[in-house]
């Protein structure tokens, strides 16, 4: 930087010199480039000036020139101390991640009513330092994200997968889901769409072969009995269910009138002609004589599976516990 100033300065120099003609005076000791500023700001020929008048008008001009020159000179720092961070500001943000994704937006066309219609979108970092996904956001309930927990290196591949719970909603759907990062676009949104279609309104346009096609899920015991329960206490039932159809059977929501039956853990698909297991919890509200049935919902365009949990609920399970039947009183057996 003081090679910066000092050419600077040289410059100053050469050019207020290329305007001075005076000859060298022998009795003023100024520096002959300083004289030289005489005719620029003295307006006459120094040469006609008594001495005493011409050593102070050359003492004028050196402070000019001084001042000048301090300025000059607290110009260029400035200048060059903008230009630096300017630099360094322009460096700092080309050293970024950068999402690219390969679509933003995923039409499913038409969806059965029931199914859980789910998209990956993929993006590739396109930058030249890691990304790192902060959230992911959906516009509503109905859809839930997943995301590449770790960071994404530069020239790697992460995802944010989208899933649209279709049960119950039938028509048309536009939904969307902000990604956040630390990327070069901090937010980006990506959209799903599609068509629910009612179950019932799809097999009237299916042919014989083409509903016997479709997967079909059939559970030989659809009925568990837990026995004596707690209000409140929850337990878990296992169920066998096949697919005799011929394509995978892809389970999606668990509902309940009483709002008290769920997933244990989340489902996985049954491959057509194979067997699995769903494994349910149930956790009763009230007490009394308990019937409750589970319909779950998929792709299986004959129906939606319906089991159902069986119980007998009471307040307490404790040893000293008494049920009325009928005015008398009882203990558990």
């Amino acid at each position: 930087m003081d090679g910066l100033h000092g050419a600077a300065s040289q410059i100053l120099r050469s050019r207020l010199w290329s305007y001075s003609h005076y000859p060298l005076h022998p009795e003023n000791p100024l520096p002959s480039k300083i004289r030289g500023l005489g005719r620029i700001f003295a307006g006459t020929d120094g040469r006609r000036l008594g001495l005493r008048d011409q050593r102070g008008r050359w003492a004028a001009h050196r402070s000019v020139y001084q001042s000048f020159s301090l300025l000059m000179t607290t110009s260029l720092r400035l200048l060059s101390g903008l230009l630096l961070l300017c630099l360094a500001g322009f460096t700092s943000a080309q050293a970024q991640g950068v999402m690219t994704f390969e679509k933003e937006l995923h039409d499913f066309g038409s969806v059965p009513e029931g199914t859980m219609a789910t998209h990956e979108f993929t993006f590739k970092n396109t930058g030249n330092q890691p990304v790192i996904i902060a959230g992911v956001q959906a516009s509503c309930g109905c859809t839930t994200p997943e995301w590449t927990k770790a960071p994404v290196l530069p020239g790697k591949v992460g995802v944010v997968k989208a899933m649209y719970s279709s049960a119950g909603r039938p028509g048309i759907f536009n939904k969307t889901i902000t990604v956040t990062s630390n990327a070069a676009t901090p937010s980006t949104v990506l959209t799903i769409k599609g068509n629910v279609l009612n179950k019932e309104d799809i097999r009237k346009t299916l042919t014989p072969a083409q509903l016997a096609a479709s997967p079909q899920a059939v559970s030989p015991l659809p009925v568990h009995n837990f026995g004596h329960l707690e209000v409140g206490q929850q337990v878990g039932a296992r169920f066998i269910v096949k697919n005799t159809g011929k394509q995978d059977w892809v389970p999606g929501t668990i509902s309940s009138a009483c709002f008290c039956i769920g997933y244990k853990s989340t489902p996985t698909p049954i491959k057509a002609g194979e067997s699995g297991t769903l494994e349910l919890v149930y956790s009763p509200r009230r007490p009394g004589t308990m019937l409750e049935d589970a319909t779950i919902s998929s792709n299986d365009l004959h129906g939606d599976l319906k089991l159902t949990l069986k119980a007998e609920v009471v307040k307490s399970l404790n040893a000293a516990s008494l049920v009325k039947e009928s005015d008398v009183s009882v203990p558990f057996k």
